[in-house]
């Protein structure tokens, strides 16, 4: 397992930090036109239930699909690359349900759906990741990988 350096790693996990911000930003532009364009009374449409639902499968997916990515580092000689790819991936699922329950509310200007909608920028909000975080991370995964060395004999 190749360790990044210093100066690499300060670099990958700004990067990190700057997809993550950019993955919350549109989201948040998005969340504005919605809630100055959304006209009428509200209403609980179908569309609201959809998007409810698919807010709630993104929220119970991004962790296990997250791990199932990590998980795949084991036979990666550069861990950090997959710590990255399953942050993205995790993340734009969240975006995903975000932006789906703004649109709802824009049709039927449920509060269920901007509540939704709040609740997993939040969520994504707190995949931002920390030097601290990351480092830990590539810790246990060089534990693993020595510890799985070892039992193969």
């Amino acid at each position: 397992m190749q360790q990044p350096t210093s100066g690499d790693f300060n670099q990958q996990v700004t990067t990190m930090q700057i997809i993550i911000g950019a993955l919350a930003m549109g989201p948040l532009t998005f969340a504005l036109v919605a809630l100055l364009t959304a006209r009428g009374e509200p209403t609980e449409g179908p569309l609201t239930k959809i998007a409810l639902v698919m807010g709630l499968g993104a929220i119970f997916l991004s962790g296990p699909v997250r791990r199932l990515l990590q998980a795949k580092a084991q036979n990666s000689a550069y861990p950090i690359g997959v710590y990255q790819t399953a942050l993205i991936v995790s993340a734009a699922i969240l975006e995903g349900g975000v932006l789906m329950n703004l649109v709802a509310h824009m049709q039927e200007r449920s509060n269920w759906t901007l509540a939704m909608a709040a609740l997993l920028w939040v969520s994504l909000l707190l995949k931002m990741p920390t030097r601290a975080g990351v480092t830990r991370w590539l810790e246990q995964e060089g534990r693993r990988q020595r510890d799985e060395a070892v039992l193969r004999g």
